[in-house]
């Protein structure tokens, strides 16, 4: 639950079952032939009141996961404001999803400010959107006529979940026997963007607010690792970011601006969140 952005050009393969969009875009929409799509027609897109409609028309329909389409031109930062806000304390799952990449770029830095998940388009749907794991098994054991061979695939697998993200992050956080002021202001990440992700037991930070976060704990390699692969990331030798993490991680070296500093020489992206430049 929660609020995420991601990019696709496959808004056909979406696996939400409601999808709004604007008028304007009508060739996209009759190429969406999969979705229970629900337009809104009376609105100007450029205008945050047509995104608050969707919104209260969503709520008197009960309508608790769902994606909105935006595009340049659209108000993307009042958005985000509005639904960050509109969802605190609501179990809901709201989705932007865009085809142009490039409105995520210019807004990285707000969209990390306000705790917004950078979903990668390849990896984009929330667990709470995947059927059940033996449903397609189940589904295909049922068309063979040989069902014998297939009865033990069939049958529904007793899955154990490993400690969640928000679960493994909260016990370290416990046990660093710091504040939380301390802790997000040694990281670099904004007191919203920490209360959010304390909050919201769903919520997946982007890998580089995680990274900052494991400096800001002190965690040693193997713990920052484990913390990392919970939310689904990985570090790479083979990646000059990934790479100079490592280093300073093994030499449990957290100074902040230090690490920032090595980063920025070689031109990769900085730890925390830093505000963008007009």
């Amino acid at each position: 639950m929660g609020l995420y952005i991601t990019c696709t050009n496959k808004i056909s393969s979406r696996k939400v079952d409601h999808i709004f969009f604007f008028n304007k875009n009508k060739e996209l929409i009759d190429s969406v032939n999969k979705k229970e799509v629900v337009i809104n027609s009376n609105n100007d897109s450029s205008k945050l009141d047509s995104f608050k409609s969707i919104v209260e028309y969503a709520s008197s329909k009960n309508i608790n996961t769902y994606e909105i389409l935006v595009e340049n031109g659209n108000p993307l930062e009042d958005i985000v404001v509005f639904l960050t806000n509109y969802i605190l304390d609501k179990e809901l799952s709201i989705g932007l999803i865009t085809m142009d990449q490039e409105l995520i770029n210019g807004h990285i830095d707000f969209l990390e400010e306000n705790g917004v998940a950078l979903l990668n388009p390849f990896i984009c749907y929330s667990p709470s959107y995947i059927s059940e794991p033996d449903f397609y098994v189940t589904k295909l054991a049922n068309k063979v006529e040989n069902k014998g061979a297939f009865r033990a695939i069939a049958k529904p697998a007793h899955i154990v979940l490993e400690e969640s993200f928000h679960d493994k992050f909260m016990k370290l956080l416990i046990e660093s026997g710091e504040d939380n002021a301390t802790i997000y202001k040694r990281a670099g990440v904004s007191r919203q963007v920490f209360s959010k992700i304390i909050s919201n037991k769903d919520m997946i930070p982007t890998k580089l607010t995680i990274i900052s976060l494991c400096i800001g704990l002190e965690l040693t390699y193997p713990e920052a690792m484990e913390l990392l692969e919970s939310a689904g990331y990985s570090l790479s030798k083979s990646i000059m970011f990934d790479s100079i993490i490592i280093k300073f991680l093994k030499a449990e070296t957290y100074d902040y601006f230090l690490i920032n500093s090595e980063l920025d020489e070689y031109g990769c992206p900085l730890l925390g969140w830093h505000p963008r430049e007009d």
